[in-house]
């Protein structure tokens, strides 16, 4: 079955132009794990206008080898996995053969459909994992031996000056931000960001035409 497609159509009714993105974030907060900027308006969005950022929901997990990434980095996968949301495990981490591969495994070994453990043959620092949503990449870690890492994601958008898609979200910069969520059945919704720079939920009247319009993550 073809996977729906999501929309969040994101308005600007502040005073300034902005970047809008969305990123994802880890539910169960996880230090070793980094969120990358998703989905960007490729452009600054005029006050008075918006933006409609759109994706395929195809969650997968990824991997990479560590010395591809620089930091900040794109996620660009070596390997891939598709997340199966219809069991109660995720997958192992596992390096047969000096061969990297992500296996099926336990709910005792991953519990969670998002979870990924790490296998003992794994060594330190030396690949990462993480998860990509319609081919681009949104949760990342550095895998560490006989680790489990929870990768189950929440929604955010965000506005900045400018961010460009598949870098790492910096939370320690203030940027206007709001965890949103998705009711079942429901792929579209409407924000718009106000003048004190707040999100509100809904659309808002007098906004123009958008200047950025069905915008995908990049691949």
């Amino acid at each position: 079955m073809k996977a729906p497609i999501y929309s969040l159509r994101l308005a600007n009714a502040s005073d300034r132009d902005w970047t809008f993105f969305v990123y994802q974030a880890a539910v169960t907060k996880d230090e070793r794990i980094a969120s990358l900027v998703w989905i960007a308006s490729p452009s600054l969005v005029p006050a008075g206008s918006h933006a409609l950022l759109m994706w395929h929901a195809e969650p997968s997990f990824i991997w990479s080898t560590h010395s591809q990434h620089p930091s900040p980095m794109p996620f660009t996968a070596s390997g891939q996995c598709v997340v199966d949301l219809g069991v109660d495990h995720g997958v192992l981490f596992n390096l047969d053969n000096n061969a990297p591969s992500f296996e099926s495994c336990t709910r005792a070994v991953a519990p969670g459909p998002w979870t990924i453990a790490v296998e003992d043959n794994v060594p330190d620092h030396t690949y990462l994992i993480g998860t990509c949503m319609d081919g681009a990449g949104t949760l990342v870690s550095t895998a560490m031996t006989s680790r489990q890492y929870d990768f189950t994601p929440a929604y955010c958008i965000a506005a900045a000056n400018h961010v460009g898609a598949a870098s790492v979200v910096d939370h320690s910069r203030h940027h206007p931000t709001l965890r949103v969520n998705f009711p079942a059945d429901v792929y579209a919704l409407s924000f718009y960001l106000d003048e004190h720079h707040h999100w509100h939920p809904g659309a808002k009247s007098g906004i123009s035409p958008p200047c950025i319009d069905r915008y995908r993550p990049a691949q």
